[in-house]
């Protein structure tokens, strides 16, 4: 299970430009892309500290995921949102300065030896590379190949990982069905004379392609300008996380299923009670005393076959909810109780994952959009029996 000694990030990344100026930080970020790594190498930190400054400063103008490479003093010193380090400096940096800072942490790996090394330090993630030759860095290791990355993301399982090493757009596709979550790249990016398309289209690699039944299943849709086929394309590829199956999860996740949501991770402890059959349309009589999580999974792959559905029979809590947190784009808090709803706030904020929460009594309700890096959240919100 992933459980990092820094503060976790999302098992998908997204796009990972990794660039040597500051020129290129700000283009990126006004492009879109929002994980990038400022690499500025064989210099000294007096030397380089103004660059930091600026590019953390960018890094929170525009709500990024900004990583310092090989700077750690400085990256703590200015508050950067993480630091990057080779295997070489692992032994030669404070972590333990770098964790009671609050910063996140990825170390680089070459083979198994060196992922052993780097699962020691526990990080935020874990780079895998060089997967191609490369014409950025000299590298003492022959590149790995897609077959080896394969068998490394799978003993990594759910921990989060980033590719690495003479990746191009041609070669993305096949990056991606490793499993791996995100791609870093350099020179598909800073050598592109079309740079500024890249990062939005770069990411469309792991859409799938729609397929005649996806056309006639969500034709409705399609004919939406705010969904039309790049938006069903996203659906289909995105993992949504549902914790509570009642009132509010019920019919959330019947039309999520619907619409296409790629995966759909339900989470609940409970059973299905007959008092629960009046408003919590995703159960019919035949689920009572049935686990909610494994009903519904029954009940949404008759509606929806095509989607992976992931049941989970418990309160998630503590490292159990920050893992699924990780993997998931967008997180439903449909539960019941406040103390539940800080403890999913805090993981969606420290994950920086967005978070969709309601609540319904009566014939009324409430509904937030809550963006970490944007909104404060529940955090400020007084619970009860707590000061």
């Amino acid at each position: 299970m992933y459980q990092p000694d820094f503060p976790p990030v999302p098992f998908r990344l997204g796009l990972y430009p990794v660039v040597d100026s500051v020129a290129w930080i700000e283009r990126l970020l006004e492009a879109g892309v929002r994980t990038l790594q400022l690499r500025i190498k064989d210099r000294r930190d007096s030397e380089v500290e103004d660059d930091v400054i600026a590019a953390i400063a960018l890094g929170r103008r525009y709500h990024a995921r900004l990583f310092i490479n090989d700077y750690w003093q400085l990256a703590i010193k200015h508050q950067a949102y993480g630091v990057h380090l080779g295997q070489e400096d692992l032994e030669t940096t404070d972590l333990s300065a770098i964790r009671q800072a609050g910063l996140r942490l990825g170390v680089s790996t070459h083979d198994d030896m060196e992922i052993d090394v780097a699962l020691a330090a526990r990080p935020s993630y874990i780079a895998l590379g060089h997967v191609f030759p490369t014409q950025t860095k000299q590298m003492p290791s022959a590149p790995q190949g897609l077959e080896q990355l394969a068998r490394h993301i799978q003993r990594l399982a759910d921990y989060p990982t980033v590719a690495i090493g003479g990746i191009s757009l041609e070669k993305a596709p096949g990056v991606l069905a490793t499993g791996v979550g995100s791609i870093a790249v350099v020179s598909a990016i800073t050598q592109a004379a079309d740079w500024r398309q890249r990062p939005t289209n770069c990411w469309r690699w792991r859409e799938r392609a729609m397929n005649d039944h996806d056309f006639m299943r969500y034709s409705r849709q399609l004919l939406l300008e705010d969904i039309a086929i790049e938006g069903q394309q996203k659906l289909l590829a995105s993992r949504v996380l549902i914790i509570g199956l009642g009132g509010l999860g019920s019919p959330a996740a019947l039309y999520l299923a619907g619409a296409g949501v790629g995966t759909l991770t339900l989470a609940d402890d409970d059973a299905v009670h007959l008092s629960n059959l009046q408003r919590q349309i995703l159960f019919t009589s035949a689920d009572i005393d049935r686990p909610k999580a494994a009903a519904a999974q029954t009940r949404l792959s008759q509606l929806n076959p095509q989607i992976k559905l992931v049941a989970l029979q418990q309160r998630l809590s503590g490292e159990a909810l920050r893992a699924e947190v990780a993997k998931a784009d967008v997180v439903l808090d449909c539960t019941d109780n406040m103390v539940t709803r800080q403890a999913i706030n805090a993981a969606c904020v420290a994950l920086d994952t967005p978070l969709v929460t309601a609540s319904a009594v009566g014939f009324g309700g409430q509904l937030m959009v809550l963006t970490p890096a944007l909104d404060a959240g529940l955090l400020s919100l007084p619970v009860a029996g707590k000061r």
